[in-house]
């Protein structure tokens, strides 16, 4: 006989849901935005009342004018998304784990990092057409090592494959959260798409860390999407 706990199936996620949890997440950094909608809303609206009784459309431009303030609303949500969760990610212990995860298609990337050190030193691997990607997490001057030593034990895998190494962090030469998508697309491609998966699959005989993921960021919880946003997430 089943159980309560085996038959009540999950509730479904509406798209309302998703703008609330955007619009919770978008509200932690910019606190201005609760009263930012407001404007653009009572501003748009009202303009299309005035017109509408300038040019005595009561219904239709009234009606323009709600669909037209929904739009800017959402369109200002949508891209303070991104800007507001990079600022919250920010110097987290896992952040660049967030960020890959959210990444389009045409990446593989490990749910755990490559490498941790009991320093939290971190290590993260992403392989897509440009490549193979090491992205670290901590203090420059110790995750050099750390990217090169990863660097070399991937090569005697993978001797082909290029390899590139990026440094998160606010040191000189390191790459900033909210830049780091860009860096990691502006390489050029060099595998095809059927060498991505090829290449992952040599890879996976390198065995992972045993200390998992440290405090601070779990990247499965944090993939808030315009996609979501849009009901299609």
């Amino acid at each position: 006989m089943a159980t309560d706990t085996e038959t009540e199936a999950p509730k479904k996620r509406r798209f309302y849901h998703n703008l609330k949890d955007a619009y919770t997440m978008v509200h932690r950094t910019y606190k201005w935005l609760g009263w930012a909608l407001l404007a653009i809303s009572v501003g748009l609206i009202g303009l299309s009342i005035a017109l509408g009784i300038i040019f005595d459309h009561w219904i239709a431009y009234p009606i323009t004018g709600i669909m037209l303030a929904l739009l800017a609303d959402l369109t200002l949500l949508t891209v303070l998304l991104n800007p507001a969760l990079y600022d919250q990610l920010d110097g987290r212990p896992g952040a660049v784990g967030a960020v890959l995860s959210r990444q389009s298609k045409g990446w593989i990337v490990s749910d755990t990092p490559a490498v941790i050190t009991r320093d939290q030193d971190i290590v993260w691997r992403a392989i897509g057409r440009p490549g193979i990607i090491l992205i670290s997490e901590g203090p420059s001057h110790r995750v050099g090592r750390l990217l090169e030593s990863e660097r070399k034990r991937i090569r005697r895998l993978v001797p082909n494959a290029p390899i590139h190494m990026i440094q998160y962090g606010h040191e000189e030469g390191q790459v900033p959260l909210a830049k780091l998508a860009k860096k990691m697309r502006s390489f050029k491609h060099s595998l095809s798409k059927s060498e991505v998966p090829a290449v992952d699959r040599r890879l996976s005989s390198l065995r992972g860390p045993e200390m998992g993921i440290p405090k601070g960021v779990d990247p499965t919880k944090m993939r808030a999407s315009k996609r979501a946003m849009y009901g299609r997430g």
